[in-house]
């Protein structure tokens, strides 16, 4: 217990910080009290001395102007480093040696991993070339039984006459509209990610909290959680506003961050389809477009990015029947333009888990279901797409609702876990929510039917539909 009189410990530690701090930068206690008046203090020799001894309390403002006049973290004045440097640079040595031993380690098993993911899918390639070889072959050997059985027949006069040959011509299918979709890279969603990661460290470094913020462009702190993670624009004035409020003066700067503003609140591409899109799903889709990785379990559906046209014309239909021919062509064609995203030359890796009722579920029809088996087939054969089934008879039940993990380039933006709602949708970024997510998906990753086990799976679901 400490004895009446006796200073917190971290004042003790603070002010022992400043003292090292300003002999290191060889200033007299004069000359920091000298520069603490540009932070509007009228600090005298003395004071200087009984902050250094711990003789003085510190307010929190004038720990955080001391920590912005010697250039450091306002933690580092309380908790100061206790390890020496030698010790220090010791351990960097040792942990950069373990490093690249485990680096190189890792590269060799990607490499390991490489080969591996190419010869299965070449074994692949050559089971699909067998298996249609196969199925011709089956075909002219049941046509010749066929003719065989025809020319005993006539030969021991038990052929009889028959009627003409049906001389229906066989109907011809629609032409491939083709996607005509649009860039799905996203580039005002990327730039308000850059700029809310921006913003964040600003406010961060003034130490000025999310309400504080949202106080001074009249939003709330959700609001600026959002704005941060990249999710919404704010007017170019709020931006204004905000630098202000983080003391950032320098025009420069300011004018380069509000021009990163001004670049975010340009339409992407599927702002023409606005009048559609739900506010809630646009986020969404700005998102998807800014991803490199898109984690996906699915217990209803087949997921947009992996759907034909005809599926996600026969999913538009079952919500939108009293729709016109032309709004439900939109409503497809929406759909369909945000698969481009996995034809950029750096697509995001898409991994997949699909509840096996997912392919029970009879979506327009058996020739649409066999179609949209033989698409997941190939397109699961991109080497960033990775597709897997759960049956009906795994050992763990998955859960009932539907999910989607979207994570990011830039280690600053945290994962997003979206949840699709009949009129709304969930955005989840803490982080003990997330972890939970991530979790649930590796289990069921680890519980699904290996990705060529779930080819073979599809190729057969489709075999039964011919």
């Amino acid at each position: 217990m400490r004895s009446v009189g006796q200073r917190p410990d971290s004042e003790v530690q603070a002010g022992q910080a400043l003292r090292r701090l300003r002999l290191a930068r060889t200033w007299s206690q004069d000359e920091v009290a000298a520069r603490m008046t540009a932070y509007g203090y009228d600090f005298h020799q003395t004071t200087i001395a009984k902050i250094e001894a711990a003789q003085r309390p510190l307010r929190v403002r004038e720990l955080a102007d001391f920590a912005a006049l010697y250039g450091v973290e306002v933690q580092d004045l309380v908790y100061p480093p206790t390890a020496s440097l030698p010790e220090t640079d010791e351990e960097i040595s040792e942990v950069t040696a373990k490093l690249h031993t485990v680096q190189a380690r890792a590269d060799e098993v990607l490499l390991e991993l490489e080969d591996a993911r190419e010869t299965e899918r070449r074994l692949h390639s050559s089971y699909r070339a067998s298996a249609a070889e196969t199925a011709v072959l089956e075909g002219r050997l049941a046509s010749l039984k066929a003719t065989r059985q025809k020319l005993i027949n006539w030969e021991s006069g038990k052929e009889h006459s028959r009627a003409d040959a049906d001389r229906g011509t066989k109907p011809t299918m629609p032409e491939s509209q083709g996607s005509t979709a649009g860039s799905a890279a996203g580039d005002p969603t990327v730039i308000r990610i850059l700029l809310g990661i921006q913003l964040r460290r600003l406010r961060e470094a003034r130490q000025i909290t999310p309400e504080s913020a949202g106080h001074a462009i009249r939003a709330s702190r959700a609001k600026i959680s959002r704005m941060e993670s990249g999710r919404v624009s704010v007017k170019e004035s709020g931006i204004a506003d905000l630098l202000t409020l983080y003391g950032v003066t320098d025009k420069d700067e300011r004018r380069a961050i509000i021009g990163l503003a001004y670049q975010a609140s340009r339409p992407g591409w599927w702002n023409k389809y606005s009048d559609i899109l739900p506010p809630w799903f646009e986020s969404y889709i700005g998102l998807e477009s800014a991803s490199d990785q898109i984690r996906v379990y699915e217990a209803q559906y087949i997921p947009g990015l992996l759907q034909t046209e005809d599926y996600a014309r026969a999913i538009t239909l079952q919500g939108n029947g009293d729709k016109s021919p032309t709004d439900i062509d939109r409503r497809v064609r929406l759909r369909i333009s945000r698969q481009a995203l996995l034809e950029h030359t750096e697509p995001p890796s898409l991994q997949v888990v699909l509840d096996e009722a997912v392919l029970r579920r009879n979506v327009g029809g058996q020739a649409v279901m066999r179609d949209q088996f033989r698409h997941l087939t190939e397109i699961a054969e991109r080497p960033n797409v990775t597709i897997q089934i759960i049956p009906f008879q795994a050992t763990e039940n998955p859960p009932g609702g539907s999910f989607t993990i979207l994570s990011f380039p830039h280690r600053e933006v945290p994962d997003i876990v979206y949840i699709e709602q009949l009129t709304s949708a969930l955005y989840l970024e803490g982080h003990k929510e997330v972890s939970e997510y991530l979790k649930l998906m590796d289990r069921l990753t680890a519980e699904a039917l290996r990705p060529s086990d779930t080819t073979y799976f599809l190729t057969g679901r489709a075999d039964q539909l011919t």
